[in-house]
C-alpha cells in the first residue's frame, strides 16, 4: 500500500472516531419518573493526546451532573492506530462498567457511585469528593497509569441538539485544559485539523 492511501485510511477513521460521538442519536426525550434518576455516559476523542469518558445522572427535570469523568492520555494520536474502535457499557444507578477499545488497546473503567471508588485496569481509585481522573500512558509498555485525581463544578450542561457539552466542563479547570495538551502535534497535518476543531470547543474559541 502506498503511503499516500495509508495515510488518506488513516485520516478517514480519525475522522470516524471523531464524528462517532456525533452521528448517534441524542439522548432520548424519556425522562426518568418524579424522584429517580437515571445514568447517562460517553466516550469520545477530545484533543491530540486524549480520550474523554464521562458519567452523569439526571432527573425528571433534565438537569444533568457529573459523577465521574476520565482523560486517557497517550502520544499523540494514539487512538488512531491498528483499526476498528469502540465503547461497551453497562451497570446500574450503583455501579458502572466500559470497556474502551482504541488504537488497539482496551482499557478498563469500573465505577461504585456510593463508595466513590473507581478501577482503572482493575486497579482502585478513592475519589472521595473528586470527580476527575487523570490517566496517562495509554499507550506504554506497563501503562496506563493514574496520575492524579481532582474536583471539577459537576454540573453537565446540555445542548439544544441533546448532547452533553462535555468541553464546556473540561475548561472549568486550567490543571484539565493543560493535561489535555491541545498545543501537541498529530503525525499529520490533517488530521491535526480535525483536532484542532475539537480543542477549539475545549478552549472555547
Amino acid at each position: 500500500m502506498s503511503r499516500r492511501v495509508a495515510t488518506g485510511l488513516a485520516i478517514l477513521f480519525l475522522g470516524g472516531i471523531l464524528m462517532a460521538a456525533s452521528v448517534q442519536p441524542p439522548p432520548g426525550k424519556r425522562m426518568p419518573p418524579p424522584g429517580a434518576t437515571a445514568t447517562s455516559s460517553g466516550t469520545r476523542v477530545i484533543s491530540p493526546v486524549a480520550l474523554v469518558t464521562w458519567i452523569a445522572t439526571y432527573g425528571n427535570d433534565g438537569v444533568h451532573a457529573l459523577d465521574l469523568i476520565v482523560l486517557w492520555r497517550g502520544s499523540p494520536g494514539w487512538f488512531s492506530r491498528g483499526s476498528g474502535s469502540g465503547t461497551s457499557s453497562g451497570g446500574s444507578m450503583a455501579s458502572f462498567h466500559s470497556t474502551i477499545r482504541y488504537g488497539g488497546l482496551e482499557l478498563q473503567l469500573e465505577f461504585e457511585s456510593k463508595t466513590r471508588i473507581a478501577q482503572i485496569q482493575g486497579k482502585p481509585v478513592q475519589l472521595h469528593d473528586n470527580n476527575v481522573i487523570l490517566v496517562d500512558d495509554v499507550d506504554v509498555t506497563g501503562g496506563p497509569s493514574v496520575v492524579g485525581t481532582l474536583r471539577v463544578d459537576p454540573s453537565l450542561p446540555i445542548a439544544d441538539n441533546g448532547y452533553p457539552r462535555i468541553e464546556a466542563v473540561l475548561r472549568r479547570s486550567e490543571e484539565i485544559v493543560s493535561f489535555l495538551r491541545c498545543d501537541a502535534r498529530m503525525p499529520d497535518a490533517r488530521a491535526q485539523a480535525l483536532i484542532d476543531s475539537v480543542c477549539a470547543q475545549v478552549l472555547g474559541k
